[in-house]
């Protein structure tokens, strides 16, 4: 276990830190290419999507929720592990990657609703069945004792063909084979009652037990019925009720005189070009909203309205292109 999170706590962020593709497009590619817009390309940086993230995130939280019960240390590989993809996400994401378009909180919200609530109902099924199985050695103690033909010292050998010496006496117990996985027999909730004939448990053991299968039969019942619950909120309710509810607070600062704000535009993202395509007339709006600037052309040499004006005027086509896009219209503010 401790091998897993130790590759999960190097992997992802030296993939990350190294970019081999983005070095040798910067470092080789990008020098060799015949002029200044293919090139731009090389530098663009390396494109992320925010659901990978949340991925290794949830990959990590549900590891130490199931396997935290028989390795306490899982807890502490977490936080070294979520450290370390923390601080290098955080300088790939200003240093390395791309900018993406804004997104809002509906992956948080779905990951921490559903995922994280499915982390710890795995979390109360696994800790069940692992104090059920202790000592995980499928041997259970009969009343009987070992006979003469078993007793004296014998010899076994481990994986590494080392040597084992095993002395059985007069007081040795017998031992019978009985399986100590409730998973594998399909058993739910794991409480001591369905071990049969055969019996592992110790008193304390069986207490334990107790408190944890039923604990997670409630864990389960309480958690599902949120998830459905939430579910019917998000896709029933907001239809028939108004449950919208408003964030923030007017603080007297208009929109225009907040710096380096972005405007919501139709834009369209072409790999082959290091700058968007703007989808409308960018005559009715002020360009510092854009987000960008191209030091070598204007905006309108990424303007689709001017190609498609330029086209129809081009092919004596009377008609006007504004009719095919959004319109994007800005009114300062009166003093």
């Amino acid at each position: 276990v401790a091998a897993i999170f130790i590759t999960e706590m190097v992997k992802i962020p030296i993939i990350n830190l190294t970019d081999i593709v983005g070095n040798i497009k910067r470092h080789i590619l990008g020098p060799r290419k015949p002029n200044q817009r293919t090139m731009n390309l090389c530098f663009t940086g390396k494109k992320y999507e925010l659901s990978e993230r949340y991925t290794e995130l949830t990959k990590v939280m549900f590891m130490t929720f199931f396997y935290g019960t028989i390795f306490p240390a899982a807890y502490f590989f977490a936080f070294a592990t979520l450290t370390v993809h923390y601080l290098t996400d955080k300088w790939c994401l200003l240093r390395m990657w791309r900018q993406q378009p804004a997104l809002g909180y509906q992956i948080s919200r779905f990951s921490r609703g559903y995922f994280f609530t499915a982390a710890i109902i795995a979390f109360a099924i696994a800790a069940a069945y692992f104090y059920s199985g202790f000592p995980f050695d499928n041997a259970c103690k009969l009343d009987s004792y070992a006979t003469e033909a078993y007793q004296g010292t014998h010899y076994a050998s481990n994986l590494d063909n080392t040597t084992i010496p095993i002395t059985i006496s007069a007081g040795t117990p017998n031992y019978q084979f009985c399986r100590q996985d409730f998973f594998y027999l399909g058993v739910f909730p794991a409480l001591p009652r369905f071990q049969g004939d055969l019996k592992w448990m110790s008193e304390g053991q069986e207490q334990i037990c107790k408190f944890y299968g039923w604990t997670s039969i409630v864990i389960i019942i309480t958690l599902v019925i949120i998830m459905i619950l939430r579910g019917f909120k998000d896709s029933v309710m907001d239809i028939f009720f108004n449950v919208y509810k408003p964030e923030g607070g007017v603080e007297g600062t208009s929109f225009s005189n907040v710096k380096d704000i972005n405007a919501y535009v139709p834009e369209i993202t072409v790999k082959e070009i290091p700058f968007p395509l703007l989808a409308f007339d960018t005559s009715g709006i002020d360009t510092r909203f854009l987000g960008w600037e191209d030091l070598d052309r204007p905006y309108e040499y990424y303007s689709l309205f001017n190609d498609m004006e330029a086209f129809l005027k081009n092919n004596g086509i009377n008609a006007k292109g504004k009719h095919n896009f959004s319109i994007v219209k800005y009114w300062p503010p009166s003093d």
